[in-house]
């Protein structure tokens, strides 16, 4: 057993108990993503980087809503043929007042809110709305693939979510990929690989992603 010490003094960083006890969970949690197993003290700048994290959690709320988020598509390419076999979206904010976000100022609280689950299918949603506009247009269209996080991959409603989406946009499932970290996959192997066998028999393709780690 291993502890994370968060440590907050009297009187600098105040002297009511709510205050100190606030400051120290703040400390107690840089010392958890410093690496654990050890202390960290309270300073301002926690305080301060925990308000933004939390206007950013509201935000991004709003940026779901509002359209906010767009995808970038870069290309997979074959090192055999040397050519462009697929595709993998990637999500950017683009925040009102901050400009565009890059995704490691924001999938992280994403995760920790829960609010990826929403942003991962929003996610899906527009890439079978692209898959679908470029098969009417007769357009070539290469498999696209999203990235399913671990709190979207346990979620109950994730199989019959994604049949819908498919059905809803009227695409050939085989041109939607998802992209599932080995690690997520090895927390429950029995539930996991009923999930892909379902995946697969809808006709979408899966990858793993981390592979190795």
């Amino acid at each position: 057993i291993s502890a994370s010490i968060g440590i907050t003094l009297v009187p600098n960083d105040g002297d009511e108990v709510s205050t100190l006890l606030r400051s120290a969970d703040l400390a107690m949690y840089a010392a958890k993503q410093a690496g654990k197993n050890s202390f960290h003290f309270f300073d301002q700048d926690m305080q301060i980087k925990a308000i933004e994290k939390h206007q950013l959690e509201m935000d991004l709320t709003d940026a779901i809503i509002n359209n906010q988020l767009e995808l970038h598509y870069q290309p997979i390419v074959d090192m055999q043929s040397r050519e462009v076999s697929s595709y993998e979206a990637l999500v950017r904010w683009n925040h009102p007042t901050r400009g565009f976000l890059p995704p490691d100022e924001f999938i992280g609280i994403a995760e920790e809110s829960g609010k990826i689950v929403d942003l991962g299918y929003w996610v899906i949603r527009q890439v079978c709305e692209l898959i679908s506009h470029r098969t009417r247009q007769q357009r070539n269209c290469d498999p696209i693939a999203v990235n399913l996080s671990p709190k979207q991959f346990v979620d109950p409603n994730l199989l019959e979510n994604i049949r819908t989406i498919v059905k809803e946009a009227d695409i050939d499932a085989r041109k939607l990929e998802v992209e599932i970290t080995e690690s997520t996959l090895m927390d429950n192997v029995d539930d996991a690989i009923q999930i892909m066998e379902q995946l697969r028999a809808m006709g979408i393709r899966i990858a793993i992603d981390d592979f190795g780690t």
